[in-house]
C-alpha cells in the first residue's frame, strides 16, 4: 500500500465523542491524533473523496456555531488509513430544543479503501461511530455524491437505510455551443434575459462584504421559513478555504443593487453548488439563471471536469428546486442518501416540532 496514507502511532479521540478502538486488524484514530497531511493525502487519492471529507473543511465547521464536526479514521497494523468517516453534528435550535434538533450529516457519505480490507474497516469505524454519536445526534444522514453501489449491502446491514434522492452533474467535457443546445429553451432564454438585465457576477474579495452576502442568503431562508447556518460557517469558509483556492463567493448585482448570493466550493477540478440565494423582488433579472452562464463559461475555461449542482429531493415528490436544476441538460443521477436513526421517539417528535415552527415563522415572519 501506498505510504501516503500512513497514521501516527497512538489512539485519541475527539474531545466530545471520546470513545476509542482497538480490534486485531484496525485501530481508530480521532482528529487529533490523525496527520493532517496523511488525512488530506487519503481524500485526495480515493475517488470518493470530496471537497467535505477534507481536513480543510473540518477546520470550517469546527468553527462555525451550532456545528461539531467529528473525524475519525480506521487504520490497519501497518499504520494506513483504510476508512474515514467526518460527518458533522449540526443543532439547529439552543436552549430547550436542542436535543430535539441535532442531528449528524455527512456530506459525500463514508470513505474507505476499495478492497475488501477497506470495506472491513468501514464496517469497524462505523460500529463504533453509531455508539459513539448516540448521545449528541437524533439521526445520521450520508448525503453521498459519490456511487457507493459497492457498500450498499454493509450500510444496510449495519443499519443504515438508504433513501433515492437526486442529483445533477453538468458535465464540462464539451465546448459551450453543445452544453448551450442541451439546456431546456426555458434556461436559455433566463440567461439571455440576465444579460439584458445588466446583471454583472462579481466575486466577493474582502472578508468585509460577506455581511452583505449573508443578508440576502438570510431573508431568502427566512422568507422560505428555512434553518440557515449562523453566519461563522461563511466566514470561516471565506479565511479557510478561499485562500486554499477552495471556494469562491459571488454576488449578482443590477445598477449597484446585490441581487443574488452565490458560494461555490472547488475540489479536484469539481465544482460544487453549494448555497445560492436571489432578491425576491429582482427575480425578473433572472439572477441564479445569469450566475449558472458565467459559471459555465468559467468552468470550462479553467478545465474543471463537471458541475455538482447538491441536492434535488426525491425524485418521486414534487420540488421547484429540482425543476430548476433539470433545465440545464445535466446528467440525473441517483446516489442517494443514507439514515441511520438513534433516536426514534424523539425523532418522530421533532418532525412535528420542526413543522410547527415553519409553520409560526411563515405566518409571524422573525419568530
Amino acid at each position: 500500500m501506498s505510504r501516503n496514507r500512513r497514521c501516527p502511532d497512538g489512539v485519541g479521540a475527539d474531545r466530545q465523542l471520546k470513545n476509542s478502538g482497538k480490534s486485531e486488524s484496525f485501530t481508530l484514530l480521532h482528529r487529533q491524533d490523525l496527520d493532517k497531511d496523511a488525512w488530506g493525502r487519503f481524500v485526495a487519492a480515493n475517488p470518493h473523496g470530496t471537497v467535505f471529507h477534507t481536513p480543510e473543511c473540518y477546520e470550517v465547521f469546527l468553527g462555525t456555531k451550532g456545528y461539531m464536526p467529528y473525524a475519525c479514521a480506521a487504520c490497519d497494523r501497518q499504520g494506513e488509513i483504510q476508512a474515514l468517516i467526518t460527518p458533522v453534528v449540526v443543532s439547529l435550535y439552543d436552549g430547550i430544543l436542542k436535543p430535539l434538533s441535532s442531528r449528524a450529516l455527512h456530506f459525500g457519505g463514508p470513505l474507505f479503501s476499495d478492497d475488501p480490507e477497506g470495506i472491513a474497516a468501514l464496517r469497524f469505524l462505523l460500529n463504533h461511530y453509531t455508539n459513539a454519536v448516540r448521545k449528541y445526534a437524533i439521526f445520521t444522514e450520508f448525503r453521498n455524491l459519490t456511487d457507493v453501489s459497492g457498500i450498499m449491502t454493509t450500510l444496510d446491514q449495519l443499519g443504515f437505510v438508504f433513501e433515492p434522492h437526486v442529483n445533477y452533474w453538468q458535465e464540462l467535457d464539451r465546448s459551450l455551443d453543445a452544453i448551450w443546445k442541451q439546456m431546456k429553451p426555458s434556461a436559455r432564454t433566463s440567461i439571455r434575459k440576465a444579460r439584458k438585465e445588466g446583471l454583472k457576477i462579481l466575486p466577493v474579495d474582502d472578508r468585509a462584504g460577506i455581511s452583505a452576502w449573508y443578508k440576502l442568503l438570510d431573508d431568502t431562508y427566512r422568507r422560505k421559513a428555512l434553518p440557515l447556518a449562523d453566519i461563522s460557517l461563511f466566514e470561516r469558509t471565506f479565511d479557510i478555504l478561499v485562500p486554499a483556492g477552495m471556494a469562491k463567493f459571488y454576488t449578482g448585482v443590477v445598477k449597484d443593487r446585490i441581487v443574488g448570493s452565490f458560494l461555490i466550493l472547488l475540489y479536484k477540478k469539481i465544482i460544487y453548488i453549494w448555497y445560492t440565494a436571489d432578491e425576491t423582488s429582482m427575480r425578473y433579472t433572472r439572477p441564479t439563471d445569469g450566475f449558472m452562464g458565467f459559471l459555465l463559461r468559467w468552468g470550462l475555461e479553467n478545465g474543471y471536469h463537471h458541475i455538482d449542482w447538491g441536492w434535488a429531493g426525491k425524485k418521486d415528490e414534487p420540488y421547484g428546486v429540482r425543476e430548476f436544476k433539470s433545465k440545464y441538460g445535466g446528467r440525473e443521477i441517483c446516489y442517494g442518501r443514507h439514515v441511520f436513526v438513534h433516536k426514534p421517539v424523539i425523532l418522530a417528535a421533532s418532525r412535528i416540532a420542526y413543522q410547527g415552527l415553519r409553520l409560526l415563522r411563515r405566518i409571524i415572519p422573525g419568530s
